[in-house]
């Protein structure tokens, strides 16, 4: 019958860029500059609208036993707008974009046993609730590692060709220690995916065997986990990326549960 509420944090941080080289994407020959251009730069500064937005949200995730699934529980996230999010002065537009923000903007179940169960989820969705609430499955000792075996932070189709690529994935139990009576667990994670290789758009038939294109996210946080108690003292990282190709960006954001009392 209990509820956990963590009051999270998902805020970019630092410099942040996006851009697109509209001439890898088509060829000379598809009349494209100015409708694709428009469009290009409408759905940019929709992702920067929403990016602003997504800055003055709150978010607060539950995690209670499970009704539909035995020795599992519920992880929802939800998302809430600060201060008036109806304002007459407020285009459809940036209505739209908050009525996304509000409610369940996650939902899936982790084992009591450690392990992401909700195999059904959007990848991106398995990434978040893997790398913030999965646990290991068996028994460890200080300096042993586990993997967060749902975590895939890079996903290309087709029209990639890999050449080179990289993969690094292990929380480590640093240590284990007594905190005013409760035995508490310090983890460190360390999360890295990076790929080179050759993206050749199917809207072209130049530029040869395609742009190099190259990758990189990676993850690095700390968190203290009260064994006794079972929930989260504290938890915070910061997730990069960066990419250099058709697509060239550049992002870095901080991720942090506090348990609200």
């Amino acid at each position: 019958g209990d509820t956990l509420a963590y009051s999270t944090v998902m805020k970019e941080i630092g410099a942040n860029r996006f851009s697109t080289d509209l001439e890898y994407l088509f060829d000379e020959s598809v009349d494209s500059s100015k409708s694709v251009s428009s469009a290009l730069h409408n759905a940019t500064s929709f992702i920067e609208k929403i990016k602003k937005i997504s800055a003055s949200t709150d978010y607060i995730t539950y995690l209670t036993n499970s009704s539909q699934f035995p020795e599992s529980v519920d992880v929802v996230m939800i998302g809430n707008q600060k201060g008036n999010s109806k304002s007459a002065k407020d285009s459809d537009e940036n209505r739209l974009i908050r009525s996304m923000m509000q409610g369940a903007m996650l939902r899936g179940v982790v084992g009591k046993a450690g392990g992401l169960e909700s195999f059904w989820i959007k990848q991106a969705q398995k990434n978040l609730i893997s790398i913030l609430f999965e646990l290991p499955k068996g028994e460890l000792a200080i300096g042993d590692t586990w993997s967060l075996s749902n975590v895939n932070l890079i996903g290309n189709d087709q029209n990639f060709m890999c050449r080179e690529a990289l993969k690094r994935n292990q929380v480590t139990l640093v240590d284990i220690t007594q905190r005013n009576g409760d035995v508490v667990a310090i983890l460190d994670y360390t999360i890295l995916e990076e790929v080179q290789g050759m993206f050749k758009s199917p809207l072209t038939s130049s530029h040869g065997d395609g742009t190099p294109t190259s990758m990189r996210f990676a993850f690095k946080g700390q968190a203290e986990f009260d064994i006794t108690t079972g929930h989260w003292i504290s938890y915070e990282g910061v997730m990069s990326g960066k990419m250099e190709g058709i697509m060239n960006s550049t992002q870095n954001q901080k991720f942090a549960l506090t348990l609200q009392q």
